[in-house]
């Protein structure tokens, strides 16, 4: 029972995000018209559920189904091109003194950070420094609406990016961190 669980939730999450980005590519390119949206709303009540899930993408026993989805979610990459946009995102806030938009981010950039660690928890240790003190020293400069307050925390918060991506052994993507920043920052 608790591999079914696992199951829907993974499959629920990966529904999700194909979703997010189906209404975003929608949005971007003309919106939905309420017409369109009528008539699949109606095709939809014709049709029938497939008589069988043979045509699942996943494959296999419920250990191979995970392993199949675990390699869909991969390791660091996405949760790290989440929190790069979302760093990028938190500096615009901080600039233009949007408190609450940086607020979120945060949460964001935390929550994101943890549940990829949660995947990939050997590399905890690397990032305690920043999960527990730089992500809440950002907090209360948000919290206090301190411009030179959140200018030192952020000034820390990618400090720490830089050394955890030293003691990771992937430096190389410091200068992602620094184009990340600098462009926020125009």
């Amino acid at each position: 029972m608790k591999n079914f669980y696992k199951l829907s939730a993974a499959i629920l999450f990966l529904l999700v995000i194909v979703g997010v980005f189906a209404v975003s590519f929608r949005q971007k390119n003309g919106g939905f018209r309420a017409a369109e949206v009528m008539a699949q709303t109606e095709d939809k009540k014709t049709q029938t559920a497939p008589a069988s899930t043979n045509d699942s993408w996943l494959k296999g026993n419920a250990d191979e189904k995970f392993a199949q989805i675990e390699k869909h979610l991969r390791g660091l990459d996405v949760a790290m091109a989440e929190i790069g946009y979302r760093y990028g995102e938190l500096h615009f806030a901080a600039k233009q003194r949007n408190w609450e938009y940086a607020k979120y981010q945060t949460g964001k950039i935390d929550l994101t950070m943890r549940l990829a660690l949660e995947r990939r928890p050997k590399r905890a240790a690397s990032s305690k420094a920043f999960l527990d003190e730089d992500v809440p020293a950002v907090l209360r400069a948000i919290e206090n609406k301190n411009v030179a307050q959140m200018n030192a925390a952020l000034e820390r918060f990618h400090n720490s990016c830089v050394a955890c991506h030293r003691s990771e052994n992937v430096l190389h993507f410091r200068g992602a961190v620094e184009r990340i920043r600098n462009n926020a920052r125009r």
